[in-house]
């Protein structure tokens, strides 16, 4: 029997096969007052998500975005399609995430889609243009980073 550091254990626990047990000895055997024992029940789950994104500009987006240069910031992005531009906030200091987004976002997989506008476009663009420009392509590999240091220090 496990111990418990709270309080000593005195007894038995409660098995499933003893309450049902002493729910057979307390209700009358009548099939009409007794619920059955595991009743199946059909429910759709195919309707429901893990959770629907937000349609709406969340305020640390909008804070990302005031950080930006104003030649950057894809205010059109942002005001058409908020969702995208919340999930560029999110993924904006991982560079895998951001590069492998980036592209989902201008490659057509599904034939036939419109596509974003010119405009939004250039947004995109300019914004993955000044993300490299501050984050460059090793500063998420902790491999490259320490090479880099150590070719610094041995005079390379």
């Amino acid at each position: 029997m496990p111990m418990s550091i709270y309080r000593t254990v005195k007894r038995a626990p409660i098995s499933d096969v003893h309450v049902e047990g002493e729910a057979a000895r307390t209700v009358p055997d009548d099939n009409a007052t007794r619920p059955a024992v595991n009743p199946v029940i059909a429910i759709d789950y195919s309707s429901r998500r893990k959770a629907r994104p937000a349609t709406i500009l969340l305020r640390t987006t909008s804070e990302w975005l005031a950080t930006l240069p104003t030649e950057v910031q894809p205010r059109e992005l942002a005001r058409q399609f908020p969702r995208i531009a919340n999930s560029l906030c999110a993924m904006w200091k991982d560079t895998e995430s951001f590069k492998k987004y980036i592209v989902e976002l201008v490659t057509d997989r599904r034939n036939g889609r419109h596509g974003f506008a010119v405009e939004i476009v250039r947004e995109l663009e300019g914004l993955r243009s000044y993300r490299e420009t501050i984050f460059p392509a090793f500063d998420d590999n902790p491999e490259q980073i320490g090479l880099v240091s150590l070719v610094r220090r041995a005079g390379f």
